[in-house]
């Protein structure tokens, strides 16, 4: 549990007070909903910007309080990201990622999402980084032209393959990145779109759980 929620737990405690009356302090006109938001706050820690931004009248504390609260838990978020990189980090392969058609899926069912994620990655061979240029280059064809053959040039949710990006190592940035067209040619200068890996480490982000918008 984050220090934030530590905090609203004990202070609810110390000043009696139930999910519902935070709901209504806190100023939501539906106590229904309100009292939902708290609860999902205090036991999933589901980030609700009218929530987190009202805190300190609802619970009658200093702004400041809440600040130096909502700080500790962003060092608990670094350090539970630098521990989860550490061990991915260690794991890591190169992989091809096969860019699609469409960004956002369609609608489908979640067993095929599920699947469509597992396609758009290539694990490449743990030592691909120390072979030789003509080795690298007959992987990436041969894994290219067999993903292709595979699945009919489409993955489920996302469309056509329209492209495959190669993320050679852990930390790379993303402008470092080579990108290979249908034919397995590498494409000269290619846009950050095409560069961007939208599943797996190489873009890890704390998302909708990142305390550090609220921190002033």
């Amino acid at each position: 549990m984050y220090k934030i929620q530590e905090y609203v737990i004990q202070t609810m405690k110390d000043k009696d007070l139930s999910k519902s009356q935070l709901a209504s302090r806190l100023g939501y006109k539906n106590i229904s909903g309100g009292t939902r938001r708290v609860h999902e706050f205090l036991t999933e820690f589901k980030l609700n910007d009218f929530l987190i931004k009202n805190l300190h009248r609802g619970l009658d504390v200093p702004f400041e309080t809440i600040q130096q609260k909502l700080l500790e838990t962003k060092l608990q978020q670094d350090k539970e990201i630098e521990e989860q990189n550490v061990v991915e980090r260690k794991n890591f392969s190169p992989f091809i990622y096969c860019q699609a058609e469409r960004r956002i899926p369609s609608p489908i069912f979640a067993a095929a999402l599920m699947r469509s994620t597992e396609i758009r990655i290539l694990p490449l061979p743990r030592n691909f980084n120390t072979l030789d240029a003509q080795e690298q280059s007959d992987i990436i064809q041969d894994s290219i032209t067999e993903i292709l053959s595979r699945y009919n040039r489409t993955i489920p949710a996302f469309g056509l393959i329209t492209a495959f990006t190669l993320c050679r190592k852990f930390d790379e940035k993303e402008s470092q990145r080579e990108v290979y067209n249908l034919e397995g040619e590498i494409i000269p200068s290619p846009s950050p779109e095409l560069q961007m890996i939208r599943y797996g480490r190489c873009t890890f982000s704390a998302g909708s759980n990142d305390i550090s918008r609220f921190i002033e």
